[in-house]
C-alpha cells in the first residue's frame, strides 16, 4: 500500500541553536552558496565549518561569563543548565536535561542557509515532529530565533500499522522563517517505491508538523518483550503515570519526581551520593543524617548522629562544642543558645556553672562583687576571694584590721578578736590572759583597784618602825602579841580559882602569890 506523507520543517533561523558559527564562505562562489542553501549541513560540495568553532573556551570554567561563552556556572557546569563547554542547555540540543525539565528530544534537521545580516553562508537548525504515535512537542520561536518550551512527550493516534519511516528520506528542502515545504520520497519495507507529492503549507513554524510512522511497539497498549509496562496512550512521563513513555514502569532515577512513591527529588542520571548533590541515589533531598557531609555540615555519620555526649557527630550535623546544648565530657553545663555570662544566669558562655571568680556579679548567689581572677585576701583588694567586699566580720583581715575571727568575733569572751577587728587588749574591759583585772576605761582612776596595766591596786603602807620591821610585819606582830597577852590575862584569872579550891582555900587568893609554875604549867599536881 502506497502511504502519501508531508514532512515539514520548522523554518525559524536559530541564531543561538546553531552554535553561532558561520560556515566560511569568504571564498565560496556565489553559485556554490546558492545550490547550497536549503540542504541538510555536509552536503557534498558544500563547505563546511571551521574547527575552531566547537573548541572549549580556556575560561570556561572560572564562574564568569567570558567573551565566546554562554554561560559560566564554574565547578556546576556540565551538571546545571550550563555544558562543560559554557554552552547553554536547550530544548532540540540532543541532550534530555532534567534541569530544564525535559522529557525528550524532537528530531532535528541541520540545514544551510544564508545569513540576512552578513549574507553569507551559515547553517540552521529545523526541528522535525511527526504528526502520529509518541511525539517529542518542539519549541516555539521567533523570527530572531529565541526559542522557549517544548520538549515535552505528547501522545497521539497511533500511525498505520503499514507505515515504516526506516527507509524516509527527505528529498529535497526549502525553507523561509515561517513557510516551509518539503518533498519526500518513501520507501515501504516490502521494497515498493512511491512517489511522494509535494505539498506547501501556511502555517506558523510552530504549529507545522512531519507526518510519518514509529516503528516502536511501546504505546500499542501491548507489553511485549523488552517491555516492563504499556497502558498505550495512557503512557505517560509524569508524576503519578503508572508507566512510562518507553515502556518502563517508574522508578527512582528515572527524572520524574513522583511523590506518590515516597521521591522528594528525582534528577534522573544526575543522582548522586556525591557531596553537595541535590538528589540522592534513593531520590531523598540531600540533608543532614543521609551520612555524606554537605558544604553546609561539619560531619554526618548518618543513623549513628546522636545528641547523646560523647557522640562524634550531633544530629544538627555539627561536632560538639559548648553552646550545642548538649553537655558534653569536660562541659559543667550547656544551655545552648541561653548560655551567658551576665548576671545570675545559669550557665556562663563556656559552659561553666556560675561561681565566685568567673568575674560576674551574681547577686542571687550572695556575690557583692568579682573581679575574677583579681579576687584577693591580700590588704587593700577591692573584693575577697569569697566575693565579698571587705569589712571587719568577713573573715579575712584587710586594711588596718589586726584580727578577724569573722562570727567568733567578740568582746565578752577572754582573748578572742574583737568585734572592731582589734586583738584582745588591757582596757577592753575583759580579763585576758596574763591580767589580774580589767575595768576598762575606769582602769587606774581614783577609788578603782585595776592599774592601767590590768594589775590589782596594793594598800598604801604605813609609817616605819622601830628595827626597820616593815609596817605591815610590826602590825601583825603587834596584833598577835595583843591577843596573847589577852589570853594569858584570862587563863590567869582561871588557873587562880582553880587552885584557890584545889587547896582547900575558900579565900581568894592573889595571882602574885601563885608560883610562875603553877602559872604555866596548870597540869601538874602541885603541892
Amino acid at each position: 500500500m502506497n502511504t502519501q506523507k508531508i514532512v515539514v520543517a520548522v523554518g525559524a533561523f536559530l541564531t543561538a541553536l546553531s552554535i553561532g558559527a558561520a560556515v566560511n564562505a569568504t571564498h565560496t562562489p556565489a553559485s556554490v552558496i546558492t545550490d547550497c542553501v536549503g540542504k541538510p549541513y555536509g552536503t557534498a560540495g558544500c563547505p563546511l565549518k571551521s574547527s575552531s568553532s566547537s573548541s572549549v573556551p580556556v575560561t570556561c570554567g572560572n564562574g564568569v561569563v567570558d567573551p565566546g561563552e554562554e554561560c559560566d556556572n564554574g565547578r556546576f557546569n556540565g551538571v546545571s543548565n550550563c555544558t562543560a563547554s559554557c554552552t547553554l542547555l536547550y530544548c532540540g540540543d540532543g541532550i534530555i536535561s532534567p534541569q530544564l525539565n525535559e522529557e525528550c528530544e524532537p528530531d532535528t534537521e541541520e540545514v544551510y542557509a544564508l545569513d540576512p545580516d552578513t549574507g553569507q553562508l551559515t547553517t540552521e537548525i529545523h526541528y522535525l515532529q511527526a504528526s502520529c504515535g509518541t511525539i517529542c512537542t518542539v519549541p516555539t520561536c521567533d523570527g530572531s530565533g529565541n526559542c522557549s518550551g517544548g520538549c515535552q512527550r505528547k501522545f497521539l493516534p497511533a500511525c498505520p500499522a503499514s507505515t515504516d519511516t526506516t527507509a524516509l528520506q527527505t528529498a529535497s528542502v526549502a525553507s523561509t522563517a515561517s513557510v516551509a515545504s518539503i518533498t519526500l520520497s518513501i520507501e515501504s519495507s516490502s521494497a515498493v517505491s512511491t512517489a511522494a507529492s509535494v505539498a506547501s503549507t501556511q502555517e506558523s513554524s510552530s504549529a507545522v508538523s512531519i507526518a510519518y510512522g514509529l516503528p516502536a511497539r511501546c504505546g500499542d497498549g501491548l507489553v511485549e518483550v523488552g517491555e516492563q509496562c504499556d497502558d498505550g496512550i495512557n503512557n505517560s512521563d509524569l508524576p503519578g503515570a503508572q508507566c512510562r513513555s518507553n515502556c518502563t514502569l517508574p522508578k527512582c532515577g528515572d527524572g520524574v519526581l513522583d511523590t506518590s512513591r515516597g521521591e522528594q527529588c528525582d534528577d534522573g542520571p544526575n543522582n548522586s551520593s556525591n557531596p553537595n548533590a541535590h538528589c540522592r541515589l534513593d531520590c531523598t533531598l540531600s540533608r543532614c543524617g543521609d551520612g555524606i557531609i554537605d558544604k553546609s555540615e561539619e560531619c554526618d555519620d548518618g543513623p549513628a548522629n546522636s545528641d547523646s555526649p560523647n557522640a562524634h557527630c550531633n544530629t544538627s550535623c555539627k561536632l560538639p562544642k559548648c553552646g550545642d546544648g548538649i553537655v558534653q565530657p569536660g562541659e559543667q553545663c550547656d544551655l545552648g543558645p541561653n548560655n551567658s555570662d551576665s548576671p545570675n544566669s545559669q550557665c556562663r558562655m563556656n559552659c561553666q556553672l556560675p561561681k565566685c571568680g568567673d568575674g560576674v556579679v551574681d547577686t542571687s548567689r550572695g556575690e557583692q562583687c568579682d573581679l575574677g581572677p583579681n579576687n584577693s585576701d591580700q590588704p587593700g583588694s577591692s573584693c575577697t576571694t569569697q566575693c565579698k567586699t571587705p569589712k571587719c566580720g568577713d573573715g579575712v583581715i584587710q586594711g588596718d584590721e589586726q584580727c578577724d575571727d569573722g562570727n567568733l568575733n567578740s568582746d565578752t569572751r577572754p582573748n578572742a578578736c574583737r568585734t572592731d577587728c582589734k586583738v584582745a587588749t588591757c582596757g577592753d574591759g575583759v580579763i585576758d590572759a596574763g591580767e589580774q583585772c580589767d575595768d576598762g576605761s575606769k582602769n587606774g582612776t581614783p577609788g578603782d583597784s585595776c592599774t592601767n596595766v590590768c594589775e590589782v591596786l596594793k594598800p598604801a603602807a604605813p609609817a616605819a618602825m622601830t628595827g626597820g620591821i616593815p609596817p605591815s610585819a610590826a602590825g601583825i606582830a603587834l596584833a598577835v602579841f595583843g591577843s596573847l597577852g589577852i589570853i594569858a590575862y584570862v587563863l590567869r584569872k582561871y588557873l587562880h580559882k582553880v587552885v584557890s579550891h584545889v587547896a582547900g582555900e575558900n579565900v581568894a587568893r592573889s595571882i602574885d602569890d601563885i608560883p610562875l609554875d603553877e602559872i604555866e604549867m596548870p597540869w601538874h599536881k602541885w603541892q
